[in-house]
C-alpha cells in the first residue's frame, strides 16, 4: 500500500513505488500524478550528458546481463523476478552481505562465483550460466572498501566486471583504483562493467 497524499520531496513516490516486488499486490492511494515528480537538477543533468554510441561487439551471439544492488542476498533472493532468472546469462549482485563461511544460494543452471571484499557489504556474487566457460580473476583492491568481481569468459572473449563502491570509500581513491584496473585484465578482451559506484555526481 502507497499513499501520494504524504509525498513532500522530489523522488519520494519513486523510492515507494520501487519498492513494490509484485504488481497485483500494489494499492495507491490518494493518487496525485503531480506528486511523482523528480529533482530538476536531475532532469537538467541528465538532458546534458552525452550519448554514448557503443559498437557491436559480439555479433554473433546474445549474451543477457544483469546487475542489482541486492542488499543481503541470502534476504532477498527469493524476491528475484522469474523473469530475470529464466532469460539472463550473467546475473551480478553487490551489497551482498556474504562472508566467506556462507554459501550463496543455489539457482538451476547457474553456478555462483563470490568475490569477497574486507566488508561484507562489498561481496560481490556472479551467477553465470553453466553453458559457459569461466575463469575468476582477482584483482587488488588495495585495503579499501571497494568490492569487485572480474570473470573472463572464453566463449564471448569478454571480461565481466561486477563492482561495488563503499558509500566511505573516497572518490579519489576509487578513481585511482578504477585507473590501474585494466592492468589486471587479459588483453584483446572485451570487458563488460556494471555496478553500484555511490558517487553524487550532482
Amino acid at each position: 500500500m502507497v499513499n501520494l497524499k504524504y509525498v513532500l520531496h522530489p523522488g519520494m513516490a519513486y523510492v515507494a513505488l520501487s519498492r513494490v516486488t509484485n504488481i497485483s499486490g500494489l494499492h495507491l492511494l490518494d493518487l496525485q500524478p503531480e506528486k511523482i515528480y523528480s529533482n530538476p537538477t536531475i532532469k537538467v543533468s541528465l538532458e546534458s550528458m552525452p550519448e554514448l554510441n557503443i559498437p557491436p561487439v559480439m555479433s554473433t551471439q546474445e549474451v543477457k546481463m544483469i546487475h542489482q544492488n541486492i542488499e543481503n542476498l541470502q534476504r532477498h533472493f527469493s524476491d528475484i523476478d522469474q523473469e530475470i532468472k529464466d532469460t539472463a546469462d550473467i546475473i551480478i549482485f553487490t551489497e551482498t552481505w556474504l562472508d566467506s563461511s556462507t554459501r550463496p544460494p543455489q539457482l538451476e543452471h547457474f553456478t555462483p562465483y563470490c568475490f569477497y571484499g574486507n566488508k561484507i557489504t562489498c561481496t560481490v556474487v556472479m551467477y553465470i550460466r553453466d553453458k559457459y566457460t569461466v575463469s575468476k580473476i582477482t584483482l587488488d583492491t588495495t585495503d579499501k572498501a571497494i568490492g569487485i568481481g572480474a570473470a573472463f569468459i572464453p566463449e564471448i572473449n569478454t571480461v565481466v566486471l561486477g563492482i561495488y563502491k563503499h558509500p566511505k570509500t573516497s572518490v579519489s581513491d576509487f578513481d585511482c583504483f578504477m585507473s590501474n584496473i585494466d592492468s589486471g585484465l587479459p588483453d584483446e578482451t572485451h570487458v563488460v562493467m556494471m555496478g553500484d559506484f555511490n558517487i553524487d555526481l550532482l
